[in-house]
């Protein structure tokens, strides 16, 4: 690991991977990630969206700290080219926050090629369209909706980075 990897991505990545922040991600650990995702460089954020599966993960949390366009075409292409369970869910979720219904083509470029290899994260992401009220191409149990609305309640947490916000959303679990 490179020196930025060791300062934005060992510290974090375990618990912000895949659905795990459910159940690890504790207002602490969401405002460790805020607090070190607030001063990533934009163009770091880029890098890390660009990178290995673990560098994606945390990609994918620090860009709730930074929305604009060339962020959320960073996600969006990351998301498209992620493969599997434990990038996709964050990724997912930081695409529906950041874009909205502009990321229908990237949601369901993932489900296809995860369907077509078997990634796992499918369900995870066809949730994630459901919930932008998208055709969905599977069915989907009540897990996978509520596993996804569980992760995008925690990444609207770090996108608001309110430390009162997080701390009540995580007691509240």
């Amino acid at each position: 690991m490179s020196p930025d990897e060791d300062r934005l991505v060992a510290p974090f990545y375990l618990e912000m991977m895949g659905t795990n922040a459910i159940q690890y991600a504790d207002a602490e650990r969401l405002g460790s990630v805020v607090t070190v995702g607030r001063d990533v460089p934009v163009v770091d954020v880029v890098w890390l969206l660009r990178g290995a599966w673990r560098p994606r993960v945390m990609g994918a949390w620090f860009s709730l700290l930074h929305a604009s366009e060339a962020m959320t075409r960073a996600v969006l292409q990351s998301l498209e080219t992620s493969r599997g369970s434990l990038t996709a869910p964050p990724l997912a979720v930081a695409a529906v926050l950041l874009a909205d219904h502009e990321a229908e083509g990237a949601l369901a470029a993932y489900v296809a090629e995860d369907v077509l290899h078997g990634w796992g994260s499918a369900a995870f992401v066809s949730a994630a369209m459901d919930h932008l009220g998208l055709r969905v191409p599977m069915e989907l149990s009540h897990r996978h909706r509520r596993d996804f609305q569980q992760m995008h309640a925690i990444a609207k947490a770090v996108r608001d980075h309110n430390g009162p916000f997080v701390a009540q959303f995580s007691e509240g679990r």
